[in-house]
C-alpha cells in the first residue's frame, strides 16, 4: 500500500480508470459476440444498424486511447468484409 499521498491519488486514479477501461472492451466485446453469433446463424435484422454501433463504439474507444487507431481500423474492415459477404448470399 502506498504511504505518500500524490501515491494515494495515482493509486485511486488507476482503480477508477481501470473500471472504465473494463466497460468499454467489455461492450465492444458484446457487440462483436453479437455480429459473429448473428452471422453465423444467418439472421440478422439490421446488419446496417449493427455495424454502426460497432463503428461508433470502436471509434470512441480509440479516442480514449483504449484501442489503437489501426486495430480500430482492422476490425471495422474484417467485419465489414463478413457483412457484405452475408449481404451477397
Amino acid at each position: 500500500m502506498p504511504n505518500k499521498k500524490n501515491a494515494l491519488k495515482a493509486l485511486r486514479q488507476t482503480k477508477k480508470r481501470t473500471i472504465e477501461r473494463r466497460k468499454i472492451e467489455s461492450k465492444l466485446d458484446t457487440l462483436l459476440h453479437q455480429i459473429k453469433k448473428s452471422l453465423v446463424a444467418q439472421k440478422i435484422e439490421n446488419p446496417a444498424e449493427l455495424f454502426r454501433s460497432l463503428q461508433k463504439a470502436l471509434d470512441k474507444a480509440n479516442k480514449k486511447n483504449i484501442i489503437s487507431f489501426n486495430r480500430a481500423n482492422r476490425i471495422k474492415s474484417r467485419v465489414s468484409k463478413k457483412m457484405q459477404s452475408f449481404i451477397k448470399k
